[in-house]
């Protein structure tokens, strides 16, 4: 996810730079000049909004797990038993 977030970063700079030229330039297509712009807008904005859906999934996920002490394994944090070892965990 944080992969397709930078590949929507870097994909949205060059329609706002064409946009940019299009706006500044003396065209008469101001118009898609215009859109061109706000469409990499929203191509970065949707980069940077998948890149931080990814970061919270990862620390949802760290937060909710733990290291089993016998094996090392992660687990669930409210598991008795171990998955990996099969060993009982203390409270």
């Amino acid at each position: 996810m944080k992969l397709a977030g930078i590949i929507l970063i870097i994909v949205g700079i060059a329609p706002v730079g064409v946009g940019i030229w299009l706006i500044t330039d003396d065209w008469y297509i101001t118009g898609l000049g215009y859109l061109s712009f706000f469409f990499g807008i929203a191509l970065m904005v949707a980069g940077i909004a998948a890149i931080i859906k990814a970061n919270n999934k990862e620390a949802l996920v760290r937060y909710s797990m733990k290291k089993c002490p016998f094996c090392a394994n992660d687990i669930k944090k409210e598991a008795i038993i171990c998955q990996y070892c099969n060993k009982e965990l203390s409270k």
